[in-house]
């Protein structure tokens, strides 16, 4: 699948009110992809969840350890923010 779907499904997947277990872990192995598009969509969608919605949710503090800047902006947005970050 082209990186630019699935930067667009977890966009989407930002809004749903659950995620099944596999889509769960794609998005978590997308954390590690080469492409810093696809890191920052992946860890925008993990910052999206609570840790009471999704335990992946505690994933969200790693992107400050990225080596892309954009990546690690969203480690550093408040949660109202991160929406806008996504849609970069």
């Amino acid at each position: 699948m082209p990186d630019e779907a699935l930067v667009a499904i977890f966009d989407i997947a930002c809004d749903l009110p659950a995620w099944p277990a596999a889509f769960e872990r794609l998005v978590a192995l997308k954390t590690g992809h080469v492409s810093p598009t696809l890191r920052r969509a992946a860890y925008a969608a993990i910052a999206s969840r609570t840790s009471e919605q999704n335990p992946v949710a505690k994933l969200a503090a790693e992107a400050a350890l990225d080596c892309d800047a954009d990546v690690r902006a969203i480690a550093s947005q408040p949660s109202s923010s991160k929406r806008n970050q996504r849609q970069r």
